[in-house]
Parts: structure tokens; C-alpha cells; sequence
């Protein structure tokens, strides 16, 4: 491949380094300072540092350690704010995510993984727990949306795999115990959110092909009062 644009590398020396997921911003809210996952080494999943760096790459800091991190999202580590940031420690089995000031150094421990967060709201939306990417032992785990509201420290729940299953209009072909969420995305104004459903994650957990394929998107208010099933798609 050939490119008039400059690469540069940005995370520190030969070690593996990934971001939290391809929506979710590298930068902070104004763009100084970008925050990434570096490996200890080659064994992934395995241990490494969650890096502060400026958004060139220089003056590149730890600031939190995962213990069970995996190749794909790393620790989940994530901006919620300007100066705290939200990352995993145990990612691979109980995927609670802690909320760390990097000024105070005060933590907050919420009880399950913070898929994404809305900044202009400051709420954030939580899906499950471990168990690694596109499978876990526990399905129970990521069958609740929950909103964390940053400000208060709130945590509800939004959304439950039954009331999903409930408006999905080819509901007779499928369980609901047999279902999932995934990858919530909050509007610009923060009062609404699409979120992934379907059975996705149970017929990778059991290899059972012959099962329904369902991967539909449903929009929803914040606020858990609407819901819209928008369709069906493709991987």
C-alpha cells in the first residue's frame, strides 16, 4: 500500500496496543490527549497498562492496570469527561468497570461493562459483564441495558431481553432466554439510543448453526418509556 499522507506510530515501543472499539473516541472531549491499552507483552489475553498519552503520542503515562484483558477492546478503557476516564480490570470473567478521576485519583466502581457514553448527557450505557468477545459463559450477563448517570452516580435499568423479545414481530421463532444485547449508541442530544438484539452471542456460545439467526436494531428513549423495533440485519 502507498500513501502520500504521513503514518506514524502513536502508542509506545514493539508491545501490542489497541482502543476501546471503532466508535468509541481515542481523544477527550477537546482532542489534547488520547488514551489507549498497551499489552505487557505477547500473551493476550493477558495483563497490560491503560496509557494517557498527548494526542501525538508524547509524554505517554500509565494510569490503571488490567489483569484480564482481550485483543479486541483491551480493558474497554474510555473517556467520561474531560479528566476521568472508565476501564475494565477483569474484562475476561466479571467485566465491572472502574470510573477513575485522573486528577483526584478517586474510583468509582460500577457493576458491569460501560459499552459507550454520552457527553453532552453524561450518561452511559452498560451491558454485561465478561467472557471475552462474541462469546460468554454466562449469557445472563448481557441480557440488561442499564444507564449510568454520571452526575447523580444512578444506575437504572433500561431494557430487558423479554420486552425486546415482546415488540420483535418474528417473536414465535426465537426465546428470549436464547437472546442478547449489544453495542448501544447514544443520539447527539443523548435522549435516545439504538441498541443491537438478537441471538447472536448463543449461537456462538453453543456452535448451534440451526438455531434462528436473528440481529435486529431497536431505538429507544433514554428514559426506557419507547421502544422501536427498526429491523432486521446483516453481520
Amino acid at each position: 500500500m502507498q500513501s502520500e499522507y504521513p503514518v506514524r506510530q502513536l502508542s509506545r515501543g514493539p508491545a501490542p496496543a489497541v482502543h476501546y472499539y471503532y466508535d468509541v473516541p481515542v481523544e477527550e472531549p477537546g482532542g489534547e490527549r488520547i488514551l489507549y491499552y498497551e499489552f505487557d507483552g505477547a500473551a493476550i489475553p493477558g495483563p497490560g497498562k491503560v496509557i494517557v498519552a498527548r494526542a501525538d503520542g508524547s509524554d505517554a503515562r500509565e494510569v490503571a492496570r488490567g489483569e484480564e484483558s482481550i485483543g479486541h477492546v483491551g480493558a474497554q478503557a474510555q473517556w467520561v469527561g474531560r479528566d476521568r476516564i472508565a476501564f475494565s480490570p477483569r474484562q475476561q470473567s466479571t467485566g465491572e468497570t472502574v470510573v477513575l478521576d485522573l486528577s483526584s485519583g478517586q474510583r468509582q466502581e460500577l457493576p458491569r461493562t460501560l459499552r459507550s457514553y454520552c457527553e453532552g448527557s453524561g450518561i452511559g450505557a452498560m451491558i454485561g459483564g465478561g467472557g471475552g468477545h462474541g462469546a460468554t459463559s454466562d449469557l445472563s450477563r448481557v441480557q440488561t441495558l442499564r444507564l449510568w448517570n454520571s452526575r447523580s452516580g444512578e444506575v437504572r435499568t433500561r431494557l430487558t431481553v423479554d420486552r425486546a423479545h415482546a415488540i420483535h414481530p418474528q417473536r414465535e421463532r426465537f426465546e428470549p432466554a436464547r437472546c442478547n444485547f449489544q453495542n448501544a449508541k447514544f443520539s447527539p442530544d443523548g435522549r435516545q439510543l439504538f441498541i443491537v438484539f438478537g441471538t447472536e452471542v448463543y449461537r456462538t456460545m453453543t456452535k448451534d448453526r440451526d438455531y434462528p439467526s436473528i440481529k435486529c436494531l431497536l431505538l429507544m428513549s433514554v428514559d426506557g418509556e419507547d421502544v422501536t423495533y427498526l429491523g432486521e440485519f446483516g453481520h
